[in-house]
This record gives C-alpha cells, structure tokens and sequence, in this order.
C-alpha cells in the first residue's frame, strides 16, 4: 500500500480520540493517519498541565469518533519500525466544510522537529 502525497487532500472517518490528536482512516487508504492535537483546531486551549482525560474531552468537543472530516497529509515518515509509514495531517489548514486547502504553499504548517509544534502541543509558527 502506497501512502498518500503529502499536501493532498482527504475525506477521512474519525476512528479514534486520545490526549495527543485524533486517528483517521483516510478514505481509499488502508493506513489510518494521526491528527496531531495541535493540528485539530485553532479553538483548542488546553496546557500541557491538562489531564488526558480534559484533553480527550475538548477534543471530542470539536469531533466525534465516526464523523467525517477534511484532512491534508502534511508528513509522510518511516520509523524504521517495520509498521509502514506514519501519516500525519491536519484538519485546521482545510476548509471543514469544502476540503478546500487553506494553505496551498505549505506556510502555515513544519513538521515537528522543524520549529513546528513541539511537545507542548502548541500552534505551529
């Protein structure tokens, strides 16, 4: 199974919610991708401080397991683990409603590691 192009747009069913983002299954793909919490929406406010548990909740205040959602595939990387790639995307760089990218030249979003959003789960610069 070959993974997604980075920067392309997907329909995606959210599958499951934990303290660090949210797994999707990306439709077409056999392999789910991980919207990193910091990458679900600009109305998040938790701290690192914040319980698991507060952090699942306000997420699950934005989505639920089973909706349906816009993501853009904005890392595509290998471990090494023998697991595939891992996918990651991001849900506020597209339009909720028209999957319409909102960051075509790739400015509002770096790959942790890169100076974007690091461990504290903050917005990337």
């Amino acid at each position: 199974d070959e993974p997604p192009e980075v920067s392309s747009i997907h329909r995606a069913t959210v599958k499951r919610i934990e303290a660090y983002g949210v797994f999707v299954a990306l439709d077409g793909y056999r392999k789910h991708g991980l919207v990193h919490s910091s990458q679900v929406s600009n109305h998040l406010s938790f701290s690192r401080d914040d319980t698991d548990e507060e952090k699942k909740a306000e997420m699950s205040a934005i989505v639920a397991v089973g909706d349906k959602v816009w993501v853009k595939v904005v890392e595509v990387s290998d471990d090494g683990s023998g697991r595939g790639p891992k996918i990651g995307c991001s849900m506020k760089v597209v339009d909720p409603t028209s999957g319409e990218d909102l960051d075509p030249t790739g400015l509002r979003y770096r790959p942790r590691g890169e100076g974007g959003a690091g461990p504290r789960g903050g917005p990337a610069p």
